[in-house]
């Protein structure tokens, strides 16, 4: 997965690049608003947590996480997220795989797959905010140390009706800013 991934945010930034901000915006938002959607979803049907059978490793299965990755790692490449949902998504969905594991594999797929994008931008195009990148690994890795324990803590869904309460935020301010107030720059 993690290949096709590279290969698929390689592309995206050479060849299908996009630099214009507003329709990268609206990609994510679409992509967020989709992916409320699908939560919002395996919540109502209990879904992502009454389910966990094995992936049976063939050449069908091989094909759709090939295709998975590349789609992935093309929105990787273009919004910066991407491959660690459609993962999620398509074991989910369409494998039935048990949604903590298949967050743990995602989030290890979305890690490696970012590594390439990330020398991309350091070395190609040279547009790493060096400063912002420091002052979020910060919470990466305190996230990363706190996520599973207010997980245990608080549940599983009251944590992915919290993801659904972000990402809808994430779509409602983008809306707003999009297509009720364009041209709004703030108080000052």
């Amino acid at each position: 997965v993690t290949i096709w991934g590279w290969g698929g945010s390689v592309l995206t930034m050479l060849a299908l690049r996009i630099s214009e901000a507003i329709v990268l915006r609206i990609i994510f938002a679409v992509f967020s608003f989709l992916l409320l959607c699908y939560v919002v979803y395996g919540l109502k049907k209990g879904t992502l947590k009454s389910q966990d059978k094995p992936v049976q490793r063939n050449w069908k299965t091989m094909i759709v996480f090939a295709i998975t990755g590349f789609l992935g790692g093309m929105m990787l490449g273009w919004i910066s997220v991407g491959i660690d949902t459609f993962i999620f998504f398509v074991l989910t969905a369409v494998y039935k795989v048990d949604s903590r594991k298949a967050t743990v594999t995602s989030i290890l797929v979305i890690g490696w797959t970012s590594l390439v994008p990330l020398l991309f931008h350091m070395f190609y195009f040279q547009d790493v905010p060096y400063l912002l990148w420091l002052m979020v690994s910060g919470g990466s890795i305190i996230g990363a140390r706190v996520g599973p324990l207010l997980n245990k803590l608080v549940g599983r869904k009251i944590m992915m009706i919290l993801f659904v309460i972000m990402l809808a935020g994430e779509v409602i301010r983008t809306f707003i800013e999009l297509v009720v107030l364009p041209n709004f720059k703030g108080p000052i």
